[in-house]
């Protein structure tokens, strides 16, 4: 699918649960879109920006500006058309295409290139946020001292180690403590914390390369996503979900890929996520280099 030859384009998640539903409520507006809410805690984002995602339901015409905060709008969805039936101001979608993630690449990369590669993302991602969430912590992960953290931000670095161990050795109870105290954390749409197991679980998901066994990660998975169901929000819960089935914005994956397969030049794919919110494509690449920092270890293992 050429995305550009469609001015309404609908996420591959985003289209499975409009078929399960009837009607959104609009649960925020911002610069960028709406975001529409369903039942069970899951969120759409309605958007003339092309930016391809799972749940993202990208159009150009003009989004409603009549759409007020909690309304109720009804879906009428089919294979051809997507109508928000609004009482004075309604939506409709006819054609559109829908996106999906393309398939992950091979794991093709030694750990010397790796590790290069990770270093550059993170200079990167320094010049541009420094200081914004978790961005402290790209000295730390290459070795670098913690003067000027403070002792709070220190403690959840303390945690994402522990994430990264209790990978290695697939000890559960490890594993889901620390990650409890990362749900939620932070200020923002999507809180730090949250960002951080969304690029992580992203990356071990796509991968699928059974460095970390498929029913263990998928049994964390699980009990991630039951913790974030009552502990962050439904924007944050809706793309943790996204990440557990192995699809995120089309920006992480584009990140990904020259991290995980030598063939793909690597380039300013760090600089295009820098620009994702206030701390998010920080937060989401920290989340990506410790998976791949716990995958390199289980293979010495191995």
């Amino acid at each position: 699918m050429d995305p550009k030859s469609n001015t309404n384009i609908i996420g591959h998640i985003a289209h499975q649960w409009l078929k399960q539903t009837t009607q959104v409520t609009v649960q925020g507006h911002t610069s960028g879109g709406i975001f529409l809410k369903l039942e069970r805690e899951r969120v759409l984002f309605l958007t003339n920006t092309f930016s391809l995602g799972p749940v993202n339901i990208i159009t150009d015409q003009k989004l409603p500006d009549s759409w007020k905060l909690h309304s109720i709008i009804n879906i009428e969805y089919s294979s051809q058309k997507l109508h928000f039936d609004h009482l004075t101001h309604p939506l409709i979608l006819e054609p559109y295409e829908i996106w999906t993630i393309p398939n992950s690449p091979d794991y093709a990369i030694s750990i010397t290139e790796q590790n290069i590669r990770l270093r550059q993302a993170a200079n990167q991602l320094k010049l541009i946020k420094n200081g914004e969430g978790f961005s402290p912590f790209l000295s730390l992960m290459q070795g670098k001292t913690n003067t000027g953290i403070d002792s709070h931000l220190l403690g959840i670095w303390t945690a994402i180690l522990g994430i990264k161990t209790a990978l290695v050795t697939l000890n559960e109870f490890d594993f889901l403590q620390n990650a409890k105290l990362l749900i939620g954390y932070g200020r923002g749409l999507t809180p730090s914390g949250d960002d951080f197991l969304s690029g992580l679980l992203f990356t071990l998901q796509r991968l699928n390369n059974n460095f970390i066994p498929e029913l263990w990660l998928n049994k964390m998975q699980q009990q991630i996503l039951e913790i974030a169901r009552g502990k962050t929000n439904a924007v944050s819960f809706s793309l943790l979900y996204c990440a557990t089935i192995g699809s995120a914005d089309f920006r992480i994956q584009q990140l990904l890929e020259p991290l995980i397969n030598e063939d793909i030049i690597f380039h300013d794919q760090a600089i295009n996520i820098a620009r994702w919110g206030n701390s998010s494509g920080v937060d989401l690449f920290i989340g990506i280099a410790i998976a791949l920092q716990a995958i390199q270890e289980r293979k010495i293992l191995k």
